[in-house]
């Protein structure tokens, strides 16, 4: 499994079981399921290391020869109608418990699959609503400041580089905000990612450095983007009006 030996440990890292030393062959990907935390091999090898463990002889002593044992089977049914019919079926076997997978399992599968669509949906919502704000306010903080720009036009700054000035503020505002919520936001996911695999609420695989990498770069970009839209307007009207005129104006607003 992914998190055997904590995570940590490579292809060929050697593992102790039952008093034996192994070497490990390979390592799963990820689940998300007690499956991360197990260790697969070939049956007869794991019957063979059962029969030699010293702490389990009292056991065998019970139940028998290891060999000759078997723990549990997986039956898959063609026709769910019929589970319970092959239920009854197996129960009258004798010494054999079956575990059908309740209904229960499944209505919680659909009503996990309803709630990650609608927590999606309102996080696409409020970040929608987020850039719609950040645009508005970029957009009016450039246009009330004009009677400032003005005073640059009046001493000589040109209107390529006045819109220069007032786009590349807006777009450095806007990164250093997602540039300061980037890490908070991994930090807020890690607390949330650690408390799921604690107390094993659903199967979560953690996505990839490089995915969540680039979801960050993605990020500083689209907030980069939104803060050079919203200035370019006002900045370009911004260069268009008389110096003189526009310093009155922003006096008089």
């Amino acid at each position: 499994g992914s998190e055997l030996l904590g995570g940590i440990g490579k292809s060929g890292a050697l593992i102790e079981l039952l008093g034996e030393i192994f070497k490990l062959a390979f390592r799963l990907e990820p689940t998300g399921t007690s499956l991360d935390y197990s260790i697969l091999m070939p049956m007869d090898s794991a019957r063979d290391l059962a029969a030699r463990a010293d702490g389990l002889r009292d056991v065998w002593k019970l139940a028998g020869d290891p060999h000759q044992l078997v723990s549990a089977l997986l039956v898959e049914v063609a026709d769910p109608a019929t589970i319970k019919d092959v239920s009854r079926a197996l129960e009258d076997l004798g010494q054999v418990k079956v575990i059908r997978a309740a209904d229960t399992f499944q209505r919680l599968k659909r009503l996990m699959g309803a709630f990650v669509f609608v927590l999606a949906g309102a996080g696409l919502l409020t970040a929608l609503g987020g850039i719609a704000y950040l645009l508005g306010h970029f957009s009016s903080i450039a246009w009330d400041r004009k009677g400032e720009w003005a005073l640059y036009r009046a001493i000589g700054a040109t209107k390529p580089a006045l819109v220069r000035l007032v786009v590349g503020e807006a777009t450095l505002l806007a990164l250093a905000g997602a540039a300061a919520g980037v890490p908070l936001g991994y930090g807020l996911y890690r607390l949330a990612f650690q408390r799921l695999a604690a107390q094993n609420a659903f199967p979560f695989v953690a996505p990839s450095a490089s995915l969540i990498a680039l979801v960050a770069f993605g990020a500083l970009l689209l907030y980069a983007l939104i803060g050079f839209l919203s200035a370019a307007g006002p900045a370009l009207r911004v260069a268009q009006l008389e110096p003189a005129l526009t310093m009155a104006q922003g006096d008089i607003d």
